[in-house]
């Protein structure tokens, strides 16, 4: 399943007043962001969370949707946001693909739950990672910090690791 949201008309998501006003006093340019999630709940919400922000949200509901995203975009991505645990293709095996078709992409890692050996890999590739549950504002700064620093990207220093 592909879709694209544009939920600028749609009213009815709350989102707090701080939040507005942090994009509003922003100099962010908004991003082309690949949301990748196998919870239909969770990717609504975080393009939800995103598109309230400006950004241009595109989303897919497992690993191997998103490489055909990727593979067929007219536009590139600036960052890919990816749940880690995800069947078929887990999070990292499906950005390691991504990254063929878009070197340097950055990601921003989500997960509720991370088991020890999906902990460990983030640790081990400095990859930034958000834990779930988050707020809209949590979300909207990990993005900021992973487009503007460029953390995220493949080969990555160590010493640059974020965790959210």
């Amino acid at each position: 399943m592909r879709y694209t949201f544009d939920l600028s008309s749609r009213r009815g998501y709350p989102i707090s007043e701080s939040s507005m006003n942090m994009f509003r006093a922003s100099e962010h340019t908004p991003c082309h962001i690949l949301i990748v999630d196998d919870d239909e709940q969770m990717l609504h919400l975080m393009a939800v969370m995103l598109e309230r922000h400006g950004h241009a949200v595109t989303c897919a509901s497992n690993g191997c949707e998103a490489l055909s995203i990727v593979a067929t975009a007219k536009r590139p991505f600036d960052l890919v946001v990816m749940d880690v645990l995800m069947r078929h293709l887990d999070g990292f095996e499906a950005y390691q693909e991504i990254l063929e078709l878009a070197p340097g992409l950055p990601v921003l890692f989500v997960s509720g739950s991370t088991p020890r050996t999906s902990a460990r890999e983030i640790a081990s590739h400095s990859y930034p990672f958000l834990a779930k549950p988050f707020t809209p504002e949590a979300l909207t700064q990990a993005v900021y910090q992973v487009v503007d620093s460029g953390i995220g990207r493949n080969q990555m220093p160590r010493s640059e690791s974020a965790t959210w």
